[in-house]
């Protein structure tokens, strides 16, 4: 019969640690605290949030749940989290998955700070796994290799066979596993003859999430089965993937499920937020924490652009250009509100002065997504040469920051175009005597959007991906040229005004 390899033993170790660790850094004054974000109510979700909410309590780390409704606008979860990363007490950010479905998941998952995304599912961190770097790693894989190597099971040198190729577990322990010197092997759906690779394994570690999938005779005797596999069952309860009864007798050591692997994810939740401390707390290559250069004043954002300090991206200059036009339609409305002449436009133009706030507000997070996205791109480019595995890992972590960094300008660009809608419009009807402010923000917007535009360019010249570079400078050119029309429709409407 095999050994039972205890997830409960492994998880209770680990908080142990958590908890010594949070004793000493609130000693030091520092008291860890961990931020869950809840959107809509996804009943797993809220039962994991409560469950994680009772462990943070045992290693007094302190817990905070932040809950939106299921129809939130993406910007809204986004703002949250922006200011989440910029609160200094808070040192974890755990965003729930699932999110609603119309949901821009990858844009809203982007918005957590590597240094505070203790769940390892942003794709720095992601990168990070790839090239064995220092970051904050998904809490199933990483227990996979925490209940080995915690019950003296060696994994270097080791036949590892992964069943399943997952983005949440199968693709991360691939090369957890490879950092842990294993020689690996991944099967999947499109595998033939799974039982001929699965008994060649030393270690088996099964991630499909299907019920009785590794069988008894998939099993070479004596192998280590790690079974990370969950799976609802009728009438209540949970098994993992592997037919534990018959799978014990020929196994030499197996996790059973429950109390296995699952039991070790929340305690490592805790781990990475102590982790992350110790990251926030290293010196910062940039000497600032993302999204700070926002909060300066115009004065400091000048002084600070001239030296050798680092500066936002050319996107985020061009969305700070357009919150200047928009601040000239700002004062085009309201030299028009209140005056008698114009008061049968007034409505619409009120209509125009709730867009311009809406899209100011847009504006201000575009600004520190492109700063983000500036320094993510920065990050994987610091990202080590090594082996070709890490090349590769630096590669793509490159070109996904890439895409990230060329998305969020592309979004501005948009906003830029619906700023230039609202002009032309009140260049149209709003008050004679300040129709040149019209004109202004006309001329200031329309150079905004060539501007982040430009930066399109440059970020495509390195993405590889020509299906995307073939969107993105279509969509891109279509803007180029609507943006031109608006802005000489409203120059003429401006001078046409001026000259009745």
């Amino acid at each position: 019969m095999a050994t039972i390899i205890d997830g409960k033993k492994v998880a209770a170790a680990i908080k142990e640690e958590v908890r010594a660790e949070v004793a000493a850094l609130r000693q030091s004054g520092i008291r860890p605290k961990l931020a869950v974000v809840l959107v809509g109510e996804d009943p797993a979700s809220v039962l994991y949030s409560r469950s994680i909410e009772k462990s943070c309590k045992f290693v007094n780390v302190e817990y905070e749940l932040f809950e939106m409704p299921a129809q939130s606008a993406d910007d809204d979860v986004i703002a949250l989290l922006r200011r989440l990363n910029r609160d200094d007490t808070v040192h974890g950010i755990l965003l729930e998955l699932p999110l609603p479905p119309a949901m821009n998941k990858r844009r809203v998952l982007n918005a957590v700070s590597p240094l505070k995304d203790v769940d390892g599912v942003h794709p720095i961190n992601r990168g990070y796994i790839l090239s064995d770097g220092e970051g904050l790693f998904p809490t199933t894989p990483n227990s996979c290799i925490e209940i080995l190597l915690r019950n003296g099971i060696e994994i270097s040198g080791k036949h590892a066979v992964l069943v399943g190729r997952g983005v949440t577990v199968g693709k991360p322990l691939i090369f957890m596993m490879l950092n842990q010197n294993a020689t690996v092997t991944v099967c999947h759906t499109k595998t033939n003859d799974l039982p001929y690779h699965t008994r060649q394994a030393d270690i088996l570690v099964s991630a499909v999430g299907k019920a009785g999938m590794i069988t008894a005779d998939m099993i070479k005797p004596g192998a280590v089965v790690i079974d990370a596999g969950i799976n609802s069952m009728e009438g209540g309860g949970i098994c993992g993937d592997v037919d534990f009864v018959n799978a014990e007798k020929v196994a030499g050591a197996i996790s059973p499920v429950p109390g296995g692997v699952g039991s070790i994810t929340t305690a490592l939740i805790h781990k990475n937020v102590i982790k992350a401390i110790k990251m926030q707390q290293k010196e910062n290559a940039y000497g600032e924490s993302e999204g700070a250069f926002f909060d300066k004043s115009l004065r400091e954002v000048i002084d600070l652009s001239s030296s050798r300090s680092p500066t936002p991206g050319g996107g985020s200059v061009s969305a700070i250009a357009a919150c200047f036009g928009l601040a000239m339609i700002t004062m085009a409305c309201n030299l028009t509100l209140g005056k008698e002449k114009y008061k049968e436009v007034e409505p619409q133009v009120k209509i125009y002065m709730d867009t311009i706030d809406g899209l100011s507000k847009r504006l201000a997070l575009l600004t520190e997504d492109d700063m983000t996205a500036y320094s993510r791109v920065m990050a994987a480019y610091r990202m080590k040469r090594s082996a070709v595995v890490d090349n590769e890992a630096r590669d793509a972590a490159i070109q996904e920051a890439l895409k990230y960094a060329t998305d969020i300008p592309m979004e501005i660009a948009q906003v830029c175009l619906a700023a230039l809608q609202v002009t032309c419009q009140m260049s149209a009807i709003g008050n004679k005597a300040a129709v040149s402010d019209a004109g202004v923000a006309a001329v200031m917007t329309e150079a905004a959007l060539n501007g982040v535009l430009l930066n399109v360019d440059i970020n495509t010249a390195s993405i590889k991906d020509e299906d995307y570079n073939a969107r993105i400078i279509a969509e891109k050119e279509k803007m180029l040229a609507e943006a031109s029309r608006l802005k000489d429709q409203s120059l003429a409407l401006v001078r046409r005004r001026i000259s009745e």
